[in-house]
């Protein structure tokens, strides 16, 4: 975990307005971040826009303006399923900006331990085992991450006596740095989304 004021007046873009997106905008809101949130769709295809502008949180929607990602802007987190050659992903990694998803964040700012839980198959349900297992043993488990809750909001709301069970694609885990789980479960690596982290085929 991060000191609190991690985020504290750094700008931030967020890139994609789906439901991990508007969390994450909405946590880094809360820890006193600078927040833009871009999407191309178009405004009326984005009811979660008003929402988000309603708690101070600048939202552009229609496309990618030029100048959105500049040298003053300190990190770029993007949906999972954006690839990495959109222009404003390009233009921070030219510019040195971290480019991470809200697996990042979520980190940063959790108080609980988590166990992470991936690979080609077999996520969903081994997280939901775990999380089971946890609560039979009175451990407090907070079941997050690809499997329903974005992980960020659960992370918010996590306390120390907690554990945070986690399911996560192989999307998420591109866009991480820091991002270190107290258990790590890799359970297989099969030959797909080569489409996304590209390949020799």
């Amino acid at each position: 975990m991060k000191h609190p004021e991690f985020y504290r007046g750094k700008e931030v873009v967020v890139l994609g307005l789906a439901k991990s997106g508007v969390q994450v905008a909405k946590v880094l809101h809360r820890a006193g971040a600078v927040v833009t949130v871009n999407d191309r769709k178009e405004r009326e295809e984005c009811p979660e826009a008003s929402e988000l502008e309603a708690l101070g949180i600048s939202v552009i929607n229609g496309g990618h303006p030029e100048g959105l990602v500049h040298p003053g802007v300190s990190l770029l987190v993007k949906n999972p399923g954006i690839p990495y050659h959109v222009a404003p992903v390009v233009k921070a990694q030219e510019l040195g900006i971290p480019v991470v998803t809200e697996v990042e964040v979520a980190y940063h700012i959790c108080r609980a331990p988590m166990i992470g839980i991936t690979g080609s198959n077999g996520k969903t349900t081994t997280t939901t085992w775990v999380g089971k297992l946890l609560e039979a043993a009175g451990k407090s488990p907070i079941v997050a991450g690809n499997i329903g809750t974005p992980l960020c909001q659960a992370a918010e709301e996590a306390e120390q006596d907690n554990w945070m069970v986690v399911e996560l694609s192989s999307f998420q885990l591109k866009g991480t740095e820091d991002y270190r789980p107290r258990i790590a479960c890799l359970l297989n690596v099969a030959e797909t989304h080569l489409d996304y982290h590209g390949g020799d085929g």
